[in-house]
């Protein structure tokens, strides 16, 4: 079963994004501190950056900047405006917010999934 990880989603998100997501194929888990998002092993991470202090943030993204872009199977989405190093900036997406994720949400577990797959 494939996992989509959250990360400083409230209640209303992650309950959004579980009844969305086709429950056969995927699950929702919620990350409870910003390391999980190194830990947990998911296809998916949809991540309010605001939830994180900037040392946890830099520490995310100097875990994937330790990749080539090619090796990266995860998909990583940000739901608040942030600035992403020039690496990952075309291997995450960045939403202004989650309403604006919403309508390409599936569009984002295809691709993620067919991402993952790849590699």
């Amino acid at each position: 079963m494939k996992k989509v990880i959250t990360f400083g989603l409230d209640q209303h998100e992650n309950m959004c994004l579980a009844n969305l997501i086709a429950p056969e194929n995927f699950t929702v888990q919620k990350a409870e501190i910003s390391v999980d998002l190194i830990a947990y092993p998911g296809f998916l991470f949809i991540i309010n950056p605001e939830a994180m202090n900037d040392d946890e943030f830099n520490d995310v993204m100097d875990f994937y900047l330790l990749f080539s872009i090619d090796e990266i199977s995860e998909t990583l989405v940000f739901i608040r405006d942030i600035t992403l190093p020039e690496a990952l900036k075309e291997k995450f997406l960045v939403y202004a917010d989650f309403s604006e994720l919403l309508p390409e949400l599936e569009n984002i577990l295809l691709s993620a999934y067919q991402n993952e797959s790849v590699q």
